[in-house]
């Protein structure tokens, strides 16, 4: 669909993906503490919150994938790794207050909402960029 230009498909299939991916999460969201405690033999069912927030980053990471392989296959790959290096730099900021005022819940939280970072900084350049669309 990018070869061909085709904005419509490449969102479609990409929404695709993404639909996939919170259905599974969704999924692993709802039998979670079954999981877990079949997995772990019951000794760690405590960690159910933290696997239900970790998972949602499945989710977040997906949709940030979605949008670097559209900037990858239009020949955007500098603004990919600018992207990469500014958002780092806010994650590191985000992940110290996260893991500082709320410790592991913190870190878990940190790891959805940095790759949100990603994918709206991704965005962010993109608008800024979209004169270079499919030229």
């Amino acid at each position: 669909a990018i070869v061909e230009k085709n904005i419509k498909k490449v969102l479609i299939a990409a929404f695709i993906v993404v639909m996939g991916v919170a259905f599974l999460v969704l999924l692993f969201y709802l039998f979670c503490p079954i999981i877990i405690k079949i997995l772990t033999a019951g000794r760690y069912t405590e960690s159910t919150s933290f696997a239900r927030i970790v998972c949602l980053s499945a989710l977040t990471s997906s949709i940030y994938y979605q949008i670097s392989q559209f900037m990858y296959g239009i020949g955007l790959s500098k603004i990919v790794l600018y992207n990469k290096v500014v958002c780092t730099a806010i994650n590191i900021a985000i992940m110290y207050y996260l893991i500082n005022s709320f410790s592991a819940i913190g870190a878990a939280w940190g790891l959805v909402v940095g790759w949100l970072v990603f994918a709206l900084g991704n965005i962010i350049f993109l608008r800024f960029n979209k004169n270079k669309l499919f030229k």
